[in-house]
């Protein structure tokens, strides 16, 4: 009985702070992420203005046709440029900033064209250098940014107010729904 009545009580705590975190996933996870994703294109976009980043021979190989230095401060200057407007919830902003951002690492995947001897050992495509790997985590950024464009067209949520958005597909509900 004392084991019985010990296990549902750990269940129901359980079963509490997993609806708290998820909760907490819920309503925090999307801006934490347009905010990462802010931070990691500021900071390498920022390196590239200064001249002081690890990938800058290879943006140079990959763009080509402009010289050198031009190359860091347009790509410097488009990462910046992405990460300033991912610190912005303006669906407008946001879509212009996605737009930028998809545009910017799809052209990253150049590397694999221009350049696949540095982005793969001894040719073998199973065996990305560390250049490759580099350019392999913009699917992750990519990925992201279909995450922060599934928010454009959601309404604006603040502390106290509860947002409203269509239900999920395959939801039992219909039409609208709130969410806290």
């Amino acid at each position: 009985m004392v084991s019985s009545n010990l296990r549902t009580l750990c269940v129901s705590w359980l079963d509490r702070l997993d609806h708290a975190l998820v909760g907490f996933m819920s309503a925090y996870g999307i801006r934490l992420l347009r905010w990462a994703v802010a931070i990691v294109y500021l900071w390498f976009g920022g390196l590239k203005l200064i001249n002081a980043s690890p990938a800058a021979e290879l943006v140079v190989q990959t763009v080509f046709w402009l010289p050198p230095r031009l190359a860091l401060v347009f790509i410097g200057s488009w990462e910046v440029l992405i990460g300033i407007g991912l610190l912005f919830a303006h669906p407008l902003l946001l879509r212009v900033t996605l737009f930028l951002l998809w545009l910017q690492a799809a052209g990253t995947f150049q590397v694999f064209f221009l350049l696949p001897q540095e982005a793969f050992q001894g040719g073998n495509l199973l065996l990305p250098t560390l250049e490759g790997q580099y350019t392999f985590k913009n699917l992750v950024l990519i990925a992201a940014g279909l995450v922060i464009g599934s928010t454009v067209r959601r309404a604006p949520r603040s502390l106290g107010n509860v947002a409203r958005e269509p239900a999920r597909a395959g939801s039992s509900q219909q039409g609208w729904r709130d969410e806290p």
